[in-house]
């Protein structure tokens, strides 16, 4: 109800929730106001000043802390490199930036106890992540807005991998802006796209150019709590000759459909499929499994093909990023 007590507990408190906690409980008008007038672009916590920043729009607020946390990570750098002060880890403070970048904060610990980012980007090649600069001033599950510069000399092509994002059909609003007020002058794109935790979206972004995208949830999906989920990983494929043997795991909150195996050639032409049978969930927390027998064509090089849950994605599940496997020989 009231910002003070975590205000008076210091600048940690909100800044240890990883989700962007101040448009979620929709407190910019409050919260978001009592943290502006608490800091300047000068001075102030690292997390207070994000949330000026995205209150009031001042960029500058990101640019003075930016500029602190280069400071403090160069003279780190012996230390963290060469230094060797711990042997499994480093000392590097980026939560503000995942905030600005991904809409939270990734990072487990003991004061993160729960992955709070609303997305995570790959680059198709030969761009890099080097080339893009992102900021994500709003950001809940149901809709957020992004800003992206392309700093290099050709179009790049943008996977946006959606995490803490509610399923289902999302309108695609996205175009440049010319004028350098974060909102789109020039529309490039509108569209209707079915977006959810683990699946891509790819997004073009222009030479030189500053692409501003707005992205809500128009039509809810089913839940993920609501989903089967069938997986395999690569220790449940066995190769014997022609012989391909997978246990396959029901990992979902409700009982998995019957489903189809297949294997794959490299090209993705389908070699062999089998059955897989209908699967409880292991609501009682004892893993629900099926050995299903692929018989691959004789003489075929197994080396480098796929094995395949659900290859023509027929069933709904919680996510299709471990339904396949490369055979590695």
């Amino acid at each position: 109800k009231s910002l003070q007590p975590l205000l008076d507990l210091g600048a940690g408190s909100l800044s240890r929730l990883n989700p962007n906690v101040i448009d979620i409980l929709d407190k910019r008008d409050t919260w978001g106001k009592t943290i502006v007038s608490s800091v300047t672009p000068h001075s102030g916590s690292t997390y207070n000043r994000h949330v000026a920043w995205q209150v009031t729009g001042n960029k500058q607020y990101l640019e003075e802390y930016y500029a602190e946390q280069i400071k403090y990570h160069s003279q780190l750098m012996y230390m963290n490199t060469d230094g060797h002060l711990w042997t499994d880890r480093i000392s590097k403070n980026s939560q503000e930036l995942q905030r600005s970048r991904l809409g939270g904060v990734v990072r487990r610990s003991k004061s993160y106890i729960y992955p709070g980012h609303v997305v995570s980007w790959k680059f198709k090649k030969p761009a890099t992540y080097r080339d893009v600069a992102i900021l994500m001033p709003q950001s809940t599950d149901t809709e957020f807005k992004l800003i992206l510069f392309n700093l290099s000399d050709i179009q790049v092509t943008a996977c946006m991998t959606g995490w803490n994002v509610d399923p289902g059909k999302w309108e695609l609003l996205q175009g440049i802006d010319t004028d350098g007020d974060d909102s789109i002058d020039t529309v490039t794109d509108k569209r209707i796209v079915q977006f959810e935790r683990t699946k891509c979206l790819e997004l073009i972004l222009e030479p030189k150019a500053t692409t501003v995208a707005h992205m809500k949830l128009k039509t809810k999906g089913t839940h993920y709590y609501n989903r089967p989920d069938l997986g395999i990983g690569r220790d449940d494929v066995t190769v014997q000759g022609s012989t391909i043997s997978v246990t396959v795991h029901s990992l979902g909150s409700v009982d998995a459909p019957q489903g189809i195996l297949a294997l794959l050639d490299k090209t993705g032409k389908r070699l062999a499929t089998a059955s897989v049978p209908s699967l409880k969930a292991p609501l009682d927390l004892v893993p629900k499994t099926a050995e299903v027998i692929l018989e691959a064509p004789r003489g075929i090089d197994l080396n480098g093909c796929t094995v395949y849950i659900d290859p023509e994605m027929k069933i709904e599940e919680i996510t299709v990023v471990n339904n396949r496997v490369v055979i590695l020989l």
